[in-house]
């Protein structure tokens, strides 16, 4: 990462907060079916400057999954497919801090989506709210998007849906910064290797329970 980049601030931070929903947990398996991210700039949420589209499956959507997102084979009638989508996804996030919820499992369904294709994925830098909450505040009963947008009093997005996720992630990092700096995570760069330590921490435990 470079020095530049490990230096920023994280309230100046150039980033973007993504979500994908998807027709499973199972990132070996699942296929992406909605994937939306907002540029994050000056130390707010850019909500004119969104990506967010429905994406082709050739699967079926299990009930499950329908059930949490709402998203069946008939809403992603006349959807573009991944690989019409790839290249306005990757020129949306160039150069810029991916930031979500549990974002190790969004990051991890677009590059299965990418090598599917045959395409090189180039692993963004990211921050992980879920992370930074337990940075910030360690005692919180739980961590889950809804949680953490209560604690934080932010309004209510559409949950479950990739540009309502998206924009609740991003609301909910601008909130978390402030609170890290008090904790004397100020940086990007701090922020990754805290972030780092908790996931350290972690090695050898159950794999984590995607939210």
């Amino acid at each position: 990462m470079p020095n530049l980049l490990q230096a920023t601030p994280l309230f100046a931070v150039r980033g973007v907060a993504l979500d994908a929903e998807t027709t499973g947990l199972d990132v070996r398996r699942a296929r992406m079916i909605e994937f939306a991210a907002v540029h994050l700039d000056g130390g707010r949420l850019d909500r004119a400057n969104a990506f967010q589209s429905l994406v082709a499956c050739d699967v079926e959507i299990p009930a499950a999954s329908r059930a949490v997102h709402g998203l069946d084979r008939e809403a992603l009638r006349g959807a573009p497919a991944f690989e019409v989508l790839y290249p306005g996804i990757t020129a949306f996030l160039n150069g810029r801090v991916v930031i979500g919820h549990t974002i190790g499992f969004d990051i991890a369904m677009l590059k299965q989506e990418a090598e599917r294709l045959g395409q090189r994925f180039v692993q963004p830098l990211a921050l992980d709210i879920r992370l930074l909450a337990q940075l910030a505040e360690p005692g919180l009963p739980s961590y889950s998007l809804e949680a953490l947008g209560a604690w934080l009093e932010i309004a209510p997005q559409e949950r479950h849906r990739a540009l309502g996720d998206a924009m609740a992630a991003g609301l909910v990092f601008l909130a978390l910064a402030p609170r890290l700096r008090d904790r004397g995570i100020r940086t990007v760069g701090e922020a990754v290797a805290a972030s780092r330590r908790i996931t350290d921490a972690m090695a050898g435990a159950a794999p984590p329970a995607w939210e």
